[in-house]
């Protein structure tokens, strides 16, 4: 998300990454024994009547990136760097 929101993407593309990621994970779960796991996040996204992109949406909406990392006490020219980087707009 940090990555993304810095590279510009909206929520809603931040959302439907976190949505593809959170399916593609499953078989990794499973893969790790870990089924179990899996399959109770998505009982509790049924439970509560959500889904994965409507809570990362939600998330999103609020997360901005380059004020994350300023509180951080990240420089702005690093992070103006690291924005230039991740649009592909880096020099060198």
């Amino acid at each position: 998300m940090l990555l993304l929101s810095l590279a510009g993407a909206t929520p809603e593309e931040i959302a439907a990454d976190y949505a593809l990621s959170e399916e593609r994970m499953t078989p990794v779960f499973t893969a790790m024994g870990r089924a179990e796991e899996a399959a109770r996040q998505a009982a509790a996204y049924r439970a509560h009547a959500t889904s994965p992109y409507a809570e990362m949406l939600k998330v999103a909406r609020w997360f901005d990136g380059a004020a994350y990392l300023a509180a951080a006490g990240v420089p702005g020219t690093t992070v103006a760097a690291l924005q230039a980087r991740a649009t592909g707009q880096a020099r060198g």
